[in-house]
């Protein structure tokens, strides 16, 4: 239904015109949320918006980045790559019309944009929809993700022991030397 997919390209990279292909592209003002975390562009969990502009084919477009997913949008059209944030895209559809999501509450069967999730998750379905062909599609998440559609991993064997690493410094607490608090220790009360 949807006629973009997902690119092979790093945010670490400068990025290609969407409409020429042309490398020679002038970065212009820049944007991100500020999620926190990551190592390094590559894994950075913020959304980033970089305006561009070709120097060969004078197109202006968006070159947005997301958790080592990249895209490129024009007015939240998806021109190329996979949009990985929850906004509102509008995707080119393989019959040339426009692919937009919508939600239905799943009490009411009503178009809704109040999204709810209690313990048992959420509370609206989520539907893809084209404006020319009429295909509508249902999908469990509200929008695509590196990893969305990878299989499961395999179920844990129950008899195998967990082994790990558990590390302690005066300020940091470790398992596999991955950081998983930072322990504030207070000052003795003093008597």
């Amino acid at each position: 239904m949807v006629a973009v997919a997902p690119i092979n390209e790093k945010p670490s990279e400068k990025g290609a015109c969407p409409f020429c292909s042309s490398a020679s592209i002038v970065h212009g003002g820049f944007s991100t949320t500020l999620v926190g975390g990551g190592t390094g562009p590559d894994d950075d969990p913020n959304h980033t918006h970089t305006s561009c502009t070709c120097k060969d084919c004078k197109k202006a477009f968006v070159r947005e980045t997301c958790s080592g997913n990249v895209w490129y949008t024009k007015e939240m059209f998806a021109l190329k790559g996979m949009p990985s944030c929850f906004e509102g895209y509008v995707y080119p559809c393989k019959c040339g019309g426009k692919v937009t999501r919508e939600y239905t509450d799943k009490v009411s069967g009503k178009k809704t944009s109040l999204l709810c999730y209690d313990k048992d998750g959420p509370k609206f379905d989520t539907f893809f929809s084209c404006d020319k062909c009429s295909k509508k599609i249902q999908t469990k998440k509200e929008y695509w993700y590196k990893g969305w559609d990878a299989p499961p991993p395999p179920p844990r064997d129950p008899n195998k022991k967990l082994e790990f690493k558990i590390y302690e410094s005066i300020d940091i607490v470790a398992i596999n030397d991955y950081a998983v608090a930072k322990v504030v220790i207070p000052d003795e009360p003093k008597s």
